[in-house]
């Protein structure tokens, strides 16, 4: 079938003669210069019953609140691929384009809970303390492939986040607050259902085996960039705390805060990465990254290793496909200061002067783009 495209492609094709000043004939304008269209369209049917409202009167520090509720989405999604409704191999034809069409749904079920608890207000050593969010949800995703990489295949994740939140007026205008969360972040249509093929040659169809001396003769295979249906929602923690001045009587108008911040997000979601897995099988010999290489017919195995196929520029022999999937693993960790100052200038009748100072310290920003790799400070 590959090779009666490629006959159908090439019928009536003419070269380029990329010398000269000669126009070019229409055929091989034609021919080189096609158009490639793409097109996303994303789908979301909601359905959501929440409750809020007082719960009971409190400590003496005001009402204690309380809000629940339950969500259902239904979200579909498909990046359909074309050239002015010819058949997908003429796209395909093209070194780079826009990648496959790809296409799938999600079903996600969410419960939430969350109180407010005011705790003290006008006592000795606390205007106010308060606990303002104590929350928890939980989330599960059902994933399916529609069209694409992974079409027919059906995953489900759960996810439960939480937050606890509080702040502290010791006296007037002064304020001292915190918080702690876990959250998450499930995988995107990208992530889950993306597909590309690159193919072998060009600028970057190639898996010249790892270790390999620069300058050798490289070996073209093509690349099958994809999405990773079971990709995994990734999780993050973060804490803060910051105090937050107001010196009403004394400079009326004037504000300043600064918080310290601490975010660190393990199994982030990555994009396809094709040394990633060619490294994986011919250094570590991990057979997970093994399974998503294809060797040349002629390729075999080199003895007492795993995906180190038999490479030989001379024969044409080597690597034939490689699959990269979308993966988790990836992790974040930022350390910084957060601050933020204003200062109202009231001008009467004729209006006010609003100044705004905003600026982050980052101590520290380190990035693990593959798991075991050693940290990155960016």
């Amino acid at each position: 079938t590959m090779g009666q495209n490629l006959y159908n492609i090439a019928q009536g094709c003419l070269p380029i003669n990329v010398f000269g000043t000669a126009p070019l004939d229409p055929k091989a304008k034609a021919y080189a210069f096609g158009f490639l269209h793409e097109a996303t369209t994303v789908e979301q049917k909601v359905a959501a019953f929440n409750a809020t409202g007082d719960l009971f009167a409190g400590f003496g520090a005001g009402a204690v609140q309380g809000a629940t509720g339950v969500e259902f989405r239904n979200e579909k999604g498909s990046n359909i691929g074309s050239q002015e409704g010819a058949p997908d191999y003429v796209r395909n034809d093209y070194l780079i384009q826009y990648g496959e069409s790809f296409a799938g749904k999600v079903n996600v079920v969410e419960a939430y809970g969350e109180l407010s608890l005011p705790l003290l207000r006008d006592a000795p050593g606390a205007k106010r303390l308060e606990i303002d969010s104590l929350s928890a949800r939980w989330s599960q995703y059902k994933n399916t492939g529609t069209l694409g990489p992974g079409v027919g295949v059906k995953r489900t994740h759960d996810m439960f986040t939480w937050k606890a939140s509080g702040f502290w007026d010791p006296i007037d205008g002064l304020r001292i607050r915190g918080s702690r969360s876990r959250d998450s972040r499930a995988a995107n249509f990208r992530e889950l259902y993306y597909g590309q093929i690159i193919q072998a040659g060009g600028w970057f169809g190639y898996c010249t085996p790892a270790g390999v001396a620069p300058g050798s003769t490289p070996d073209p295979c093509t690349w099958s960039l994809e999405g990773n249906v079971d990709v995994k929602p990734e999780k993050s923690d973060t804490t803060t705390i910051g105090l937050v001045f107001t010196p009403r009587d004394l400079i009326p108008g004037f504000e300043f805060a600064a918080d310290y911040f601490h975010i660190k997000i393990t199994d982030a979601i990555q994009q396809a990465n094709v040394t990633r897995v060619r490294e994986g099988c011919q250094i570590s010999h991990i057979q997970e990254f093994c399974n998503l290489i294809t060797p040349d017919p002629t390729a075999l195995p080199t003895p007492g290793t795993s995906g180190n196929y038999s490479y030989n520029p001379a024969n044409g022999t080597g690597i034939s496909l490689l699959r990269a999937t979308s993966f988790n693993g990836s992790s974040y960790n930022y350390k910084g200061l957060d601050i933020s100052s204003s200062y109202r200038l009231d001008m009467g009748d004729v209006g006010g002067l609003n100044f705004r100072l905003l600026a982050t310290r980052m101590f520290t920003q380190k990035f693990s783009p593959v798991p075991g790799q050693a940290p990155v400070n960016i």
